[in-house]
């Protein structure tokens, strides 16, 4: 009977050491950069063929218990670079799992110490049809809530940049961090990049996220991610995530482009994602969105991390087929095409907002910090560049050419902006022109755009050009002052021009108080005109009520088609 007793006891002991084993968290201490697993996964220690703990073995023994185990660092017996150099993947992980790189002695943020390096993976197999490629770190199964913190990751996946003109370079598949699960965080990595930003580390893709409800950067300094260098995206993104405080195309201090060709790109049918307090900078184009209901708020894009000197992206921001995302607060200066909102055929960018973002300026809104182009809407339907409410005005000055140029635009509203001017509405800042119509012969019109409540002055040629447009309206705006409707701030072409194909588009209002102030231009105040040689029909207009004076030649002038040679005039 005894003896039946001590054995029930035993078993019961071990029950009790199994549940412990299995809530009990653990804290395994990476002392090898070697790649050995784990040589006996049935006991209790992390231990390579040689006795040491690699982060391979660590990985494999953390995802043996649910419970959120730690993966530390403490190499202290070899000298040079603490290169974990890969010979195949690692193996995904599958449980909660904190992989810290920080507790490395000798860590700062500035000049992590862990490196993981995917160069000797294979670069594609092929087996049972599945294709497996390089991936540094690969969060999947229950792996939701981990952590990982303060690595140098580079080398997943391959380009042959070394191909013959006018040949496609090859590139295999390789990410430095995939995310397949919820809620990780990843703070403080260099990805694509080794910490002193002097050569590349690419991986084709840095970050690539197909979960939700991450994290990728945070609050504090410390947390950012420098993620430069990759030879396709920084980050790849789907939906419901949080990526901030990154630097992204530049070296670690902000003030060195580096690049990538896409920085973040929201894919197709990404939702939710909230890009908050990045540095996006030196890359082809800085974010590409192709989905939908977005926030972009208060980064730097294009500029340096001060934010007063360019360090320009070919584009800011790029909207494909995307609708309803909010843009605000950002500061998007120093770039090619600030913002260009595309079309694709039969999909276009429609109502998106673009609120209270300086564009063109430092970040002060005072000095130019020059885009070519503000804001381009090459399609758009119904996108809203500012509002009714002061708090959505945006700053559009500085740029090299058009403030804001539409073409082949429909139903799109620019409202409440200060546009040539500084963020004081009370000095010049000059876009080439303030707001341009664009167009060909051969396709569609600009149509029933709203333009008004803006301040349109300073600007180096005309406040608004009007080309290829259709049944726009114009009112309540002040062409040639400064904010409080009465100091001179000319711009130095004509208030208005019409010019090619312009057709029923209204200027000026029959409601009391919509009128447009147009004065102190230093040609006209409206200049209409037909270039010759252009066969669409000659402009015709709607005058409505206008308050017109001061502009140095006349208020109102008419230029007929024929060799440019009848005028008719109204005196100002």
């Amino acid at each position: 009977m005894i003896k039946i007793l001590r054995m029930k006891y035993a078993v019961f002991l071990l029950f009790l050491l199994n549940i412990w084993l299995c809530t009990s968290q653990t804290v395994y201490i990476v002392n090898s950069t070697g790649d050995s697993g784990d040589i006996d996964l049935a006991d209790l220690h992390c231990a390579d063929e040689n006795g040491n703990c690699s982060l391979r073995a660590a990985i494999e023994n953390a995802n043996k218990s649910p419970v959120k185990d730690r993966v530390h660092f403490n190499i202290t017996c070899e000298k040079g670079p603490l290169e974990i150099l890969l010979h195949k993947n690692l193996p995904a992980i599958t449980e909660p799992l904190e992989l810290d790189a920080t507790t490395q002695p000798g860590y700062s943020t500035n000049n992590p110490k862990i490196i993981l390096n995917g160069e000797n993976i294979p670069l594609l197999t092929i087996r049972f049809e599945e294709s497996i490629s390089p991936i540094g770190f690969h969060l999947t199964g229950n792996s939701g809530g981990s952590l990982i913190k303060g690595f140098i990751i580079g080398g997943f996946g391959f380009t042959n940049d070394t191909a013959p003109p006018g040949k496609d370079m090859i590139y295999y598949p390789g990410t430095g961090i995939f995310i397949g699960t919820e809620k990780n965080i990843v703070q403080s990595n260099f990805v694509g990049l080794p910490a002193n930003g002097s050569s590349s580390f690419s991986n084709i893709v840095g970050v690539l996220i197909a979960g939700s409800n991450n994290l990728i950067g945070g609050d504090k300094p410390e947390h950012k991610n420098v993620i430069s260098n990759n030879w396709r995206s920084g980050i790849l993104c789907h939906s419901n995530n949080h990526i901030k405080g990154n630097l992204i195309g530049t070296d670690a201090r902000g003030n060195k482009a580096l690049g990538n060709p896409v920085g973040i790109a929201l894919v197709t049918h990404s939702k939710n994602n909230i890009l908050e307090d990045n540095l996006i900078s030196g890359n082809t184009v800085g974010i590409s969105i192709t989905g939908d209901k977005n926030i972009i708020l208060n980064n730097k894009i294009g500029t340096n991390f001060g934010g007063t000197k360019m360090l320009p992206n070919e584009i800011g921001i790029k909207l494909i087929t995307a609708r309803e995302n909010i843009i605000k607060g950002n500061l998007i200066s120093g770039n090619n095409n600030g913002m260009w909102l595309d079309q694709r055929p039969y999909e276009t960018p429609q109502n998106n907002k673009i609120w209270k973002n300086l564009i063109g300026t430092d970040i002060k809104g005072k000095e130019a910090v020059p885009n070519s182009t503000g804001i381009y809407i090459n399609g758009g339907i119904s996108n809203v560049i500012g509002g009714a409410n002061p708090e959505h005005r945006n700053i559009i000055s500085g740029n090299l050419g058009a403030g804001i140029k539409l073409s082949e635009a429909k139903e799109n509203s620019v409202t409440g902006n200060f546009i040539g001017i500084d963020l004081s509405g009370k000095e010049a800042l000059p876009n080439n022109i303030g707001i341009e119509f664009s167009g060909e012969p051969e396709k569609d019109f600009n149509e029933d755009n709203i333009i008004n409540n803006n301040l349109i002055s300073g600007n180096d040629r005309d406040g608004i050009q009007l080309n290829f447009a259709k049944g726009n309206s114009l009112f309540c705006n002040l062409i040639g002052t400064a904010k409080d409707g009465i100091t001179p701030l000319p711009n130095a072409g004509n208030g208005i021009k019409l010019s090619r194909a312009v057709i029923n588009n209204c200027i000026g209002s029959s409601i009391p108080g919509n009128s447009n102030l147009i004065a102190y231009n230093r040609e006209n105040g409206i200049f209409i005109t037909a270039a010759p040689g252009v066969e669409k029909e000659s402009p015709k207009i709607q005058l409505f009520t206008n308050n017109i004076f001061s502009n140095n030649n006349f208020k109102i002038l008419f230029k007929e088609k024929e060799q440019q040679k009848g005028t008719k005039a109204i005196d100002p």
